[in-house]
């Protein structure tokens, strides 16, 4: 079996926390677009009725895939994360560089956790973002989530039998 050459660090949680967090806002945005265009859309008389309801229909499952979609990368992104940190081999004496390393990502999960609050807030985006299940939880937890999550990657780092 061939070796893989990409390996996995605890520097993958900021990775994906920092692409899931630009995801939800990039999904968040889109729906705020996609509902205008929509509104707008609805109210011209000179367009067809099958442009409409497919414009409506569109708008209709926006939510429900991209709010799934985020949930199904997130998830993905983890696995693959642990799958990739099973193949480094370290020596646990680098614990307590991961653990430091910990502190760092709660210190950055904690301004991406703020910044979502402070968008959620904005008059304008709040009831758009409040449409969604799985990206306002993940996010209002966002601490937590990544410290879990570290957790996890380093106990599949430092604790596999040799």
């Amino acid at each position: 079996m061939k070796k893989l050459k990409r390996k996995g660090s605890i520097a993958d949680i900021f990775y994906i926390a920092t692409f899931m967090f630009l995801m939800a806002i990039v999904i968040s945005v889109g729906w705020l677009i996609n509902s205008s265009i929509n509104a707008e859309w609805q109210t011209k008389d000179n367009l067809g009725t099958t442009s409409k309801e497919i414009m409506q229909d569109s708008n209709d499952n926006y939510v429900a895939m991209f709010d799934n979609l985020y949930l199904v990368m997130f998830v993905g992104l983890y696995i693959g994360s642990l799958i990739l940190a099973y193949n480094v081999d370290i020596n646990p004496l680098y614990l307590f560089l991961s653990l430091f390393i910990l502190g760092v990502i709660v210190t950055v999960t904690a301004v991406f956790g703020n910044a979502w609050y402070e968008i959620g807030q904005n008059a304008v985006m709040g009831g758009y973002i409040d449409d969604f299940t799985f990206i306002p939880f993940i996010m209002e937890n966002y601490v937590k989530v990544f410290v879990v999550m570290a957790f996890g990657l380093m106990g599949v780092m430092y604790a596999k039998i040799k």
